[in-house]
This record gives structure tokens, sequence and C-alpha cells, in this order.
């Protein structure tokens, strides 16, 4: 029986990031040689960095081998998990390597790394100024497990075009199980995957309710021994408790279906996923075997995938019929569409051509295959002005990694009759279409985390080799760094300050380094002064005139480079510290630990567990902190 869970009405919790929307069409246009000859500012910002929480940036010159032979960062002794076991611990980013001393001096100073301020201060600009998404992964796959059961089928290429032959499966018990006695299991461990064998029906399996019921297998022989045999080909899932059958599958007498070749490479991007361990954890612990026995997703190419046994599905999309290949019934779809289709919608994918910038690559610079061009802005290092002061080592609360499969989140719901959305298809499971061919995937734009005034981030409950141990610095240590500018217009420079200060308004801050989702890395930043270097002839000579500690007013106000009046006020919800909210987390389930528990919690519709329909979605930044409109936790129930 599917486990139950009720929503926790009188209940909310604001998710640790959310997402500043996109403008319909990114600004671009602008000429990076022009702007270079119209620029006339060159010189520096003294800027002052000032800790509002515990802020953390590791310093990862320290390597052990852990238990498994796999390169980890090790500086803290005593940090361990609840086996003994090494866990990762680091201390903070300094000018010391750390990685042949026996006893690390940690009483360096602390550094901020200067890529890591201009990392921050420039996805700031790209917000506030509508630039292009410079950072995407153009390559990422993007993917979602789905309930959809798919359908067996045998793929092929015959001349060049990729094809589905579609089957039924057959049972072959590898125990006994309610109305199959039989045992096949010595002759399943005999089999390769996808060998030919023939099999005589014994009778219907019936399974539990909202799954389907299958034939099975009453015998088995490699050869066709009488009439009553059938030619089928052997295929072994991935092992799972309670498993009770494998499966055979039987060629059906209908035409073949093709699919885009497309489909067949996302097939093999779903097997390389299956066997990252990163992604697929139960891989990581070897209690799952990644279908290895249709090969090494790393070793292969597409026609490796040639006469492979395959499950398939399909969905109407606004692009046509899209098919969805998987080793498995109930799996996982590698989607067509990737990030960067779909912020093209849009027209902000990373710059590429030197006349048609947006304002982040203008003066940040960008790389191309064709074109590049240079920064004309620099970071130094941010050093600590005082005496630094330091938590003790802690053990960070465990840090989940980005979830892009939580279409609820990162993905904007565009109709109220859709039971399921994603990065391809919407569909809902009553309507007689296999998907809405209107639905538009959207993105819900760029993440930025909530800040956390006073943090809960030491694990206290059980540590295991997911957690990180380290030694954080306390709140209130200054820094000093300098930003160098170069040839850059009186706007941009404008613009940079306003970015770095955030209007100079006290309320607001950004947020760097690790952690930022249990309440990290709140800083502040502050212009101390403004230093003009100018470049005059003076008979025959050149002579460099310094102007300094000019008034930063001019730049409060410069309306056209800012994005519209509701995503700035967006900008300044999520990065106002004074006014942050008090109840951050990840999503829960009240009496359970893991956070995917709250998504599973999320989807299942009560009366069918095999057809769920998402009932939370990620509210925007204006609900979010609204204790109607924002997020619910769930609670299990006992089953009955």
């Amino acid at each position: 029986m599917p486990d139950k869970y009720n929503i926790v009405e009188n209940e909310t919790f604001v998710n640790p990031y959310n997402f500043i929307p996109l403008q319909q069409k990114c600004t671009k246009g602008l000429n990076y040689r022009t702007l270079k000859k119209e620029g006339t500012l060159t010189g520096w910002l003294n800027c002052e960095l000032t800790t509002l929480t515990p802020v953390f940036v590791p310093n990862t010159t320290s390597v052990f081998e852990d238990h498994e032979g796999k390169k980890r960062s090790h500086v803290f002794p005593d940090a361990k998990d609840k086996d003994g076991n090494k866990i990762n611990s680091y201390d903070f980013y300094s000018y010391t390597d750390l990685g042949n001393e026996q006893n690390p001096d940690f009483s360096k100073s602390p550094v901020i790394p200067g890529s890591e301020i201009r990392g921050v201060i420039r996805t700031a600009f790209e917000a506030v100024t509508n630039s292009c998404m410079s950072t995407i992964d153009k390559e990422k796959s993007l993917y979602k497990r789905t309930v959809k059961v798919g359908a067996p089928g045998i793929l092929k290429n015959e001349s060049g075009v990729w094809k589905i032959f579609p089957c039924k499966r057959i049972g072959i018990a590898k125990r006994p199980a309610n109305n199959d006695s039989n045992n096949f299991s010595s002759k399943i461990n005999s089999l390769k995957e996808g060998q030919k064998v023939y099999i005589k029906i014994g009778g219907t399996y019936r399974t539990r309710r909202h799954f389907p019921a299958f034939d099975f297998v009453g015998d088995i022989q490699d050869n066709k021994v009488s009439d009553e045999y059938i030619e089928g080909y052997f295929h072994a899932g991935e092992p799972f408790q309670r498993k009770h059958h494998e499966s055979i599958f039987i060629l059906k007498n209908c035409p073949e279906i093709k699919v885009e070749k497309k489909a067949v490479e996302e097939l093999l991007e779903n097997l390389k996923l299956y066997q990252d361990e990163s992604v697929n954890l139960e891989y990581k612990k070897i209690t799952h075997k990644g279908y290895k026995k249709i090969g090494n997703a790393s070793d292969m190419s597409i026609m490796d995938l040639n006469d492979k046994l395959v499950y398939y599905s399909s969905c109407a999309t606004k692009t046509g019929i899209k098919y969805y290949l998987s080793p498995a019934a109930i799996g996982r779809e590698v989607f067509h569409n990737t990030l960067e289709d779909l912020i093209g919608l849009y027209n902000h994918q990373p710059c590429e051509k030197l006349d048609d910038l947006c304002p982040a690559c203008a003066l940040f610079g960008m790389t191309a295959k064709e074109n590049s061009a240079a920064s004309r802005v620099r970071f130094t290092d941010a050093t600590c002005i005082d005496t630094p002061y330091f938590d003790d080592p802690v053990t960070l609360k465990e840090l989940a990694s980005p979830k892009i499969s939580a279409t609820e989140f990162y993905l904007k719901k565009k109709n109220n009759n859709h039971d399921m959305w994603n990065y391809d298809y919407a569909m809902n499971w009553n309507s007689l279409i296999n998907g809405d061919p209107n639905y538009t995937p959207e993105i819900r734009g760029r993440k930025f985390y909530w800040h956390q005034k006073n943090p809960d981030y030491i694990e206290t409950d059980e540590i295991t080799e997911r957690n990180v141990h380290v030694r954080p610095l306390k709140k209130a240590n200054r820094f000093s760094f300098k930003v160098y500018f170069n040839n850059i217009t009186t706007k941009e420079l404008n613009t940079l300050i306003w970015i770095l200060e955030i209007g100079g308004d006290k309320q607001q801050a950004h947020k760097l380094g690790m952690g930022k989702p249990i309440g990290l890395g709140s800083v502040r930043i502050s212009v101390t002064d403004i230093n003009i270097r100018e470049m005059v002839k003076k008979d025959d000579t050149i002579e460099y005139k310094k102007k300094d500690n000019l008034p930063k007013d001019q730049y409060k106000n410069f309306g056209d480079l800012l994005i519209n009046d509701m995503q700035l006020e967006q900008f300044k919800t999520i990065t106002n510290f004074d006014q942050a909210p008090d109840n951050v987390s990840y999503p829960y389930v009240t009496n359970e630990d893991e956070t995917f528990r709250w998504f599973v919690a999320n989807k299942l519709k009560r009366e069918n567990a095999m057809k769920p329909s998402i009932s939370q979605e990620l509210p925007g930044i204006d609900n979010a902190l609204d204790k109607e409109k924002g997020l619910h936790p769930y609670r299990k129930v006992p089953n009955d």
C-alpha cells in the first residue's frame, strides 16, 4: 500500500531559494569596441565587506583518500561520520597551503577570493540589467523521474532510420509469488541481456492495485521444442526489495514506430545518468547496477544501442509527438529541450557577438566560439581589516545539491488543468490527449538565496559522509578589497557601484561562499571611495592625473539601466537582510528526515499513486513570505 501524506495547513516554510523572473527579451545590442572608445573612466573603487552572518569559503589544498580510494579534503582530525570514517573538512580560504602539513597552522589571515566576489556581483549585475544568463551549462541534460509505465520494445537502426518494434512483456519468475509458483532463478542467472529464448505462457499474474496484470512464463527453453513455445528476448531489470519477476520481450504483430535520433541520444544520456553515482545514489551504494548489462555508457555510441531492449513512452508537445526511451519500465525521462533552448525563448542565451552584447558581458567580458571580449573590471582578493573572529570548527547540516528535476520549483505552472509539467510537455491524466500540444515550458528565472538572520546551520543529528566539517568566520568581520576598472562609461560605473551597494540601502546584502541554503554567507558591501585616473597631454609628455574620493551621489538614480520596477522590487526583497524571513527551510515532512520525501508527498494523488498530481508549486518572491500563499510541509499518515 502506498504511503499517505497530509498537508500541514497551519505551518509554512520559505524555500532557501527563489527566482527573479526573466523579462520577455534580454537587453542586448551593445558594441564592445564602441564602448571601449566611449569609456573614458579608468581607476578603482575601494570597498569594504562586512559579514552579517557566519561565512565560509573553503581552502581546498588538503586532500586524503577515503575508504573507497577517492580523494577528499580533510584538515580536522575529529571530522568523522557515525562509523568513524573521515568526512570532508576544510579550513577557511587563505594563502596557506594545507596539503603537506601534519598540523596546519589555522592562525593565518582569512581571504575571500576576488573571483568569489566577482561571481556574486556579476550574477546580481545580470539580474538588475536584464543581461544574458552567462553561466548556464549548455551541455547539461534536463531529466526527471516518471511514474508513467513505459511499453516494451526493441530498438533498431535500419538503413540509418531508428525504429522501435513494439513488444509484449512476459514475466519470468525469480521466486514463487502469489499465483505464480515457478522459480527460474538458475536459468535467469545463465541468460545474457537480449538473449533469444523460447517460452510457454503459464498464466496471468495479478499485481497490486494500480499496476497492470501480466502473463508469466510457464516454461523456458533455448530452442523451439513445440508450437506452444514463442520466441522472445531476455531483459534483466535492476534488483529491488521483493522483486519477483524479470522480463521476456515478445514481438507484437503491429507496425514499427519511427523515432528521432535525438530520442536515442537521450537514451544514451539516460544510461550515463544511471551510471553516475552523483545522480544515482543507489549506484554509489552498489545496490543498483546502473544497467551495466546493456553496456558501459561512457564507452558507448548511439550505434551500440542498436538491437537493444528498451521501454518507451510518448507525449504530445508543441513541436509534435516526442518519444522517451529508458532501460526501465518506470524510470527516468531525459528531455529533448535543453536549458539553452528554454532561455532562448527570450534571447537570454550567453552572448556570442562583439556587436550584440548585453550590459554584463560588455563590462565583465565573455568568451564564445568565435569571439571574446576582455573584462574591463578586475576584483582583488578581500583581506581582513581587523583581527579575524572565527567560529569553532563545526559540522554543517547536509547541503542538498540543486534538483532541476523538481519542476514544481524550477518551472512556471502554465495551466491549472495540468497535473504534471516538465521541460518538454505538460499533461492531465484525465485528458484524452496524452500531453498538451499548446504547452511551452518556461523557467522561473535567475536563482537567488534568501538571507537568514539567525541561521541554524550546525548538524546536531547523525553525521554521515554527506556532511562537511568547517571553520567559518563569525559575523561582524570586516574585509577590504578593490575593484579596478578600465575604459568604462559613466553609466557602467554608476551601475557597478549601485550593484555593489545595492543602491546604498543599508538593509540590503549579498550572499557568497558555501552554505547559502542553510543561512551562511550574508555580506554587505560599501564603496568607501572612488578614484579616477586620467591621462592628459602636457607639452610633449603624457601625465597621469588622479582624482580621489569622488562623491557617490551620482549613482543613486540610473534609470534606463534597471530592469522593470516589478523585477527590481523582487530583487530588493530577496536581498533584504533586515527583513529576512525567520522560517527558511528545505522542504520537509514533519515526521521524516529526507528532503525528497516532501516532493514524493507533493505528487501523490490519493486515489491513484500511479497518476500523480503536483499539489504545491513554488510561490513567487512576492508571495513566498505570505502565510496563506507560502509552502506547507506534509505529515506522513500511518497506513491502516
